[in-house]
């Protein structure tokens, strides 16, 4: 559903698909949760960007990995990056209250789950892990 979205706004996002990754859960606020991920990025992002949607199983683990190409959050801001009302200082021109990926963590921990930030180099990688059904 996101798709038109991402190419009205310059960027193109490509899907991996996966053998099915069935996890308990609330189907909304996960939904909600990848929604999010996307107009993160869309938010973040010059236009060009590629945006990478992949998902992966292991053992009793789902992994969702949404990477894009764009400036990326340094290393040493990550971590704020996922607290409430953490904005960046790259971001603070921009409209928003620095909830995104706090909203994004928030439902992660509802589900049991992780996440991490990582270099996409160039770009930024979140990785979700939560436990399967």
């Amino acid at each position: 559903m996101m798709q038109p979205v991402v190419v009205d706004d310059g960027r193109t996002m490509l899907v991996h698909c996966a053998d099915p990754a069935p996890i308990i859960g609330d189907r909304h606020l996960l939904g909600q949760m990848l929604v999010n991920l996307i107009e993160n990025v869309l938010r973040h992002t010059p236009p060009g960007t590629q945006i990478a949607i992949g998902v992966a199983t292991t053992g009793k683990t789902a992994t969702l990995s949404v990477s894009d190409t764009g400036p990326g959050i340094p290393a040493d801001q990550r971590k704020l990056a996922l607290r409430r009302f953490g904005r960046l200082d790259a971001s603070r021109h921009e409209h928003g209250h620095g909830l995104g990926l706090p909203l994004i963590e928030a439902i992660v921990r509802l589900h049991r789950g992780t996440i991490v930030l990582e270099d996409a180099s160039p770009g930024l990688r979140v990785v979700i892990a939560l436990p399967r059904g």
